[in-house]
């Protein structure tokens, strides 16, 4: 699928005369209530894949949960520890705080990162 900017898109599947046809999508758009808009519209159900990035959750209150697995969570504690022994010039806290925090963010990074792999030559 090609993406089109949505006033494009707009202009040619929702006004003009695309919008009666129906048949596999061919181009996309990101509305803008931030989903996605297929043209030519869908004349059946197709599934869609594609990547996304989501926004750092603000943890504010005391009941707010990070966005990432549960497993992890013990970073956040370390990283605090590392605030915390800067804040207050204890030395032993800030050191074991970024031991710890070093050791689960490899963690962190071996189950979440996509790994990369290369295909054949081109041509």
């Amino acid at each position: 699928m090609e993406y089109m900017d949505y006033d494009g898109w707009r202009n040619s599947y929702e006004y003009g005369a695309l919008r009666t046809i129906k048949t596999r999508p061919l181009n996309m758009t990101i509305t803008p209530n931030k989903s996605i808009g297929l043209g030519p519209f869908p004349d059946s159900g197709y599934t869609v894949l594609g990547d996304y990035y989501s926004v750092p959750v603000d943890l504010v209150a005391d009941t707010d949960v990070p966005a990432m697995p549960a497993k992890f969570h013990l970073a956040i504690i370390y990283k605090a520890m590392m605030a915390y022994g800067a804040f207050e010039a204890a030395s032993e806290v800030y050191d074991r705080g970024e031991k710890e925090y070093n050791r689960w963010i490899r963690r962190i990074h071996a189950d979440q990162e996509i790994e990369m792999t290369s295909s054949g030559p081109l041509a």
